[in-house]
């Protein structure tokens, strides 16, 4: 069998990870100083409404990023495919994932912006973590795509 180097395999998707989550720390940051001193609320009649649609908003996607990874992930691994492309179906699945939590996360801090209730950043925060947490790993790969021992060892 083939040997993969792990670290040619999936160095672009550590790339545009942290390629995400850089420009969602460098908007939120950016936002923070611009509005920071503003005691200015903006009062919008729906207000109250995006009070609660915005946690609803990020729960839903932080539900649909987690379905829809699991979908990719089990598409990819029902299917017999070589090593190849279950880390392709991998890094589709991850880009997928991150990218609804980083929707979500700029929602809140849109919503930040146009109101400056610090409420929305914690919403933001919360979402974060989560795209935190989902970081690739050689270990992750292994255990979602339920690699064999061959396919593993190939990994290097």
């Amino acid at each position: 069998m083939e040997t993969i180097p792990y670290a040619s395999q999936l160095k672009n998707l550590k790339q545009i990870y942290y390629a995400l989550l850089s420009g969602i720390l460098l908007i939120s940051a950016t936002i923070t100083i611009v509005t920071n001193g503003s005691t200015e609320t903006l009062s919008i009649p729906m207000l109250r409404i995006i009070k609660y649609a915005a946690p609803l908003f990020s729960v839903v996607c932080i539900l649909l990023s987690s379905l829809l990874y699991k979908k990719i992930i089990d598409n990819t691994t029902a299917v017999q495919s070589g090593l190849q492309e279950k880390l392709n179906g991998y890094k589709s699945a991850c880009i997928c994932r991150w990218a609804i939590l980083e929707a979500g996360i700029i929602f809140n801090i849109v919503l930040y912006c146009i109101t400056n209730y610090n409420y929305y950043l914690v919403i933001a925060f919360f979402i974060l973590v989560f795209f935190i947490l989902y970081a690739p790993s050689k270990a992750q790969a292994q255990n979602h795509l339920r690699l064999s021992e061959a396919e593993q060892r190939s990994l290097e």
